[in-house]
């Protein structure tokens, strides 16, 4: 039932907005956002098993982004385009296996 949101009582390691997401493995991924009024570079992660349990993999991005879009292809991630200090065509993949 769509409509019938139930509220977790859990929380992200932190308020981040405009993140991109992918399932890799046994985990999901939270990849850039913003956090209060600056972009990030950080990577969340949490386990598929517990969507609440989200930690920091103390990875980054090359630099800021939000807003990008991600795709899972074979053992790759893509990030395609996104905004840092204005809009970007950089398409950046990283060959992915699950973080420690």
């Amino acid at each position: 039932d769509p409509t019938n949101w139930i509220e977790t009582n859990e929380a992200l390691v932190s308020p981040i907005g405009r993140s991109t997401s992918q399932i890799v493995g046994a985990f999901i991924y939270l990849f850039g956002g913003k956090i209060g009024t600056s972009y990030t570079d950080k990577i969340y992660k949490a386990p598929v098993s517990d969507p609440t349990n989200w930690s920091d993999t103390n990875i980054t991005l090359p630099f800021p982004l939000v807003f990008s879009t991600s795709q899972k292809i074979g053992n790759d991630v893509y990030l395609f385009g996104g905004h840092s200090n204005s809009a970007t065509d950089v398409i950046y993949k990283i060959p992915f296996a699950p973080m420690p």
